[in-house]
């Protein structure tokens, strides 16, 4: 199985909570 490495990119004016929430996010995916 490859492994793929994903780069995340957010808007400037998010906030650190919800960068982070993001995150979390694609991590289940």
């Amino acid at each position: 199985m490859a492994l793929y490495e994903h780069v995340l990119l957010a808007r400037q004016d998010i906030s650190g909570q919800q960068a982070e929430a993001l995150a979390e996010h694609f991590k289940g995916v």
